[in-house]
């Protein structure tokens, strides 16, 4: 059940009335011409940037693959915005020395072990904010790999350099948008 709330929807951002359909790397691959990007969700903010709607992304391990950030979801940003490796802090849970934590979008380090700590790592001096910047999350629009017949497609934990062309940005493309039923 847990995994199924991490899946992303069917649709993506888009701040207008059409819902766009997130394009999957499958469909893409199978079909380019008609799929002409892979859709991936992100922050609506990276490096202090804001991230416009459509903006092209190159990662350097499928540099043949065009992806477009179309997308975002609760696990890229605000207090509960999820770090690979840091969980968001938890009032007296105990922590083993070098644990690390997200606490309200900072990420913090136990200096000691705490034994049920209660006091928030910005109040605590046992903890000590990590001063190290973090390679930002992207979730690639994929079919579910649980379903019969689908393999896995090996994105998952690769580690790649990445860079966001912001003079790059297009509209989703009309044959893709999912018109909204006309009101009679």
């Amino acid at each position: 059940m847990r995994n199924q709330r991490l899946e992303g929807g069917r649709y993506d951002r888009n701040p207008g009335r059409d819902k766009h359909p997130v394009v999957t790397w499958q469909q893409h691959a199978a079909a380019p011409k008609k799929y002409p990007f892979v859709t991936v969700a992100s922050d609506l903010q990276l490096r202090g940037l804001k991230v416009p709607y459509g903006a092209r992304l190159y990662l350097e391990a499928f540099p043949a693959v065009t992806f477009r950030l179309f997308d975002t979801g609760g696990h890229f940003f605000g207090a509960g915005k999820v770090y690979h490796g840091f969980p968001r802090w938890e009032s007296g849970k105990s922590y083993k020395k070098g644990a690390g934590v997200n606490d309200g979008g900072t990420l913090y380090r136990a200096i000691v072990a705490l034994v049920g700590s209660r006091t928030a790592p910005s109040q605590d001096v046992r903890w000590s904010a990590e001063p190290r910047p973090y390679v930002e999350p992207f979730d690639i629009a994929a079919s579910s790999p649980e379903l019969p017949g689908v393999q896995r497609l090996g994105l998952s934990g690769t580690r790649t350099r990445y860079w966001v062309d912001f003079d790059d940005v297009i509209d989703y493309p009309a044959w893709l948008a999912v018109k909204p039923p006309s009101v009679a």
